[in-house]
């Protein structure tokens, strides 16, 4: 069968050119391969990987400035340190020690003065951690301290050390100065080269200032609770007298050489005079003064203390207390610690030393240096217990009132004032016999002096043996215990002198060629004893009767000739 042709075939279009195709049938490829350039294939050399780039390093900060200089953080903070407010305290010439305290001075509330610095490492830690922390450690800073020290020292700057002889009194406000010989007080501004270490905690008024500066202090009112006080307890003038300069002495810088000893027993206003001192003073200490001779870090405590009350003292503190006692009382240096493990420091005492006893402290040491270091308060009237008299706390009254300290203040100023118009301290007749009785009483000594009236007489001489034996015998007597002979004559030629009888002398006579027991030119009113004169008639000797007849028959004395008799 004939086959036939569809109507279902379907035209296919031609695919529409590429514009990309256009213009390749046109193209050359014999004329381009003409002009391209072959090169022959070269194998790769083998190489080593690049190698993996290093870390960098984190950047180090930039150094303190104490690593960029050649000096050392101690010399730094010792050149930080170096300053007009800021000393190092004393250079003891002897070479036993100084004084390695930081000091600085400070004017504020509590005054114008020179003060310890409580915490030197701790501040130089803190300018450590401010200058080159990385450096900053205990020992750095203890070291910081030390290098201060050392560098103020070479450098001269130490503590002004306050005039003896200037009679200061550094009060709230202001300096007050005593002139010598008029007692003036004249006021000024607060000075750190007059060596103050203390403020009186009392403000003065500025208006007792006139013109030229000079300070006059107001008379006590008897209507006050201070008054009352001193018109109850101290009808007494002289014993008033003595008191008031005790007390205002105490406040001055100068060092008169004397504690006080007040005296008397039960309910005599000794309690209240004490807290007025405690008020009056920066800074005071209570001490039982046996400690000076047990605890050896006893004196550290008082170092700095203006007052030192002393309520506890044994009848008898013994021969090392005293000596110790001695130096602070005369402010001589002394060395001393606070405690274990602690620097030796050498300071000078500031303080004056009150005694409350109910009977007077016998001393050890009988010499005049000792007796004339202790003077003596009577508080001779007495409050019966129980009475309407009595007030609880009367010492309130005046301590914290204001109006009232400032009485105290000034009855203190003007003590002061009077020992300085006398250069000393009032010595009223019964003042004197007071003190003089009391010394008799505790000094056997000076009590068998005065009842033998021995004095010195140099037309006439007596055995030193006999002296002495018959001191002895008068003492064991009165069941006291004589001290040793090489005491003794020490002892007795102070109080030769401090009774205006001159120079003790002794003398080595010799008859036939041998010596005689010595003699002296004492003079004693004692029964028994006989008169020797020599062959001049220039001197006399007084000696045990019996002794002496028994010398006259063995010796045979060339150049002597020995009467007895009756004494003239």
């Amino acid at each position: 069968m004939e086959s036939k042709s569809t109507s279902d075939t379907v035209a296919v279009n031609p695919p529409s050119p590429d514009p990309f195709d256009d213009g390749l049938d046109k193209l050359d490829f014999e004329e381009f391969w003409g002009r391209a350039t072959v090169v022959p294939f070269e194998k790769k050399k083998a190489t080593a990987p690049a190698p993996a780039p290093k870390r960098k390093a984190p950047e180090k900060p930039a150094d303190p400035a104490s690593k960029k200089r050649d000096v050392s953080l101690e010399l730094q903070y010792a050149r930080h340190m170096r300053s007009p407010t800021i000393r190092v305290g004393s250079v003891d010439p002897s070479g036993t020690g100084s004084d390695v305290r930081l000091w600085a001075f400070l004017n504020d509330e509590k005054g114008a003065h020179w003060r310890v610095m409580p915490t030197p490492e701790a501040d130089a830690f803190q300018w450590l951690e401010m200058e080159s922390p990385d450096r900053a450690n205990p020992q750095r800073a203890a070291s910081c301290v030390k290098a201060t020290v050392l560098h103020l020292q070479k450098e001269g700057h130490v503590m002004p050390a306050a005039n003896s002889r200037k009679p200061v009194i550094p009060i709230l406000g202001a300096y007050l100065t005593i002139e010598p010989g008029t007692g003036v007080i004249r006021a000024k501004k607060p000075d750190p080269a007059e060596g103050m270490t203390y403020t009186v905690p009392a403000r003065f008024d500025e208006g007792r200032v006139d013109e030229e500066g000079v300070y006059h202090p107001r008379a006590v009112d008897p209507r006050s609770h201070f008054g009352g006080y001193l018109d109850r307890f101290f009808p007494n003038p002289s014993a008033r007298r003595l008191l008031q300069e005790a007390v205002g002495a105490s406040l001055m810088a100068g060092c008169r050489e004397r504690a006080w000893q007040l005296v008397g027993s039960g309910s005599n206003g000794k309690s209240t005079l004490l807290h007025i001192l405690r008020a009056l003073h920066p800074k005071t200490e209570a001490m039982d003064l046996s400690q000076l001779a047990e605890d050896k870090f006893a004196l550290a405590k008082i170092i700095d203390a203006t007052c030192v009350i002393s309520t506890e003292s044994t009848p008898n503190l013994g021969a090392q207390a005293e000596q110790k006692l001695k130096a602070i009382i005369s402010r001589d240096p002394i060395q001393t610690r606070a405690g274990i493990g602690k620097d030796f420091i050498t300071a000078t005492p500031i303080c004056t030393i009150f005694f409350a006893v109910n009977s007077p402290i016998s001393w050890s040491d009988q010499t005049y240096g000792m007796s004339s270091k202790i003077g003596i308060v009577p508080f001779f009237e007495k409050v019966v217990r129980g009475s309407s008299e009595v007030v609880l706390d009367y010492h309130r009254q005046i301590t914290e009132v204001p109006e009232e300290m400032a009485q105290v203040l000034d009855w203190a100023l003007e003590g002061a004032a009077q020992v300085e118009r006398q250069n000393g301290f009032s010595a009223a007749a019964d003042m004197s016999d007071y003190a003089d009785e009391v010394r008799k009483t505790t000094n056997p000594l000076y009590a068998w002096v005065c009842e033998t009236d021995l004095c010195i007489r140099n037309d006439h001489e007596t055995r030193k043996e006999a002296v002495y034996e018959h001191y002895v015998e008068t003492l064991r007597a009165q069941g006291h215990h004589p001290v040793a002979a090489s005491k003794f004559w020490p002892a007795l030629d102070g109080i030769l002198a401090e009774r205006g009888q001159g120079e003790r002398r002794e003398r080595q006579p010799k008859a036939g060629g041998r010596k005689l027991p010595r003699t002296t030119n004492i003079y004693m009113s004692v029964a028994g004893m006989v008169q020797q004169h020599s062959c001049d008639g220039a001197k006399h000797c007084w000696t045990p009767e019996a002794e002496m007849a028994e010398e006259v028959r063995n010796s045979n004395a060339e150049g002597w000739d020995y009467e007895f008799g009756p004494r003239n």
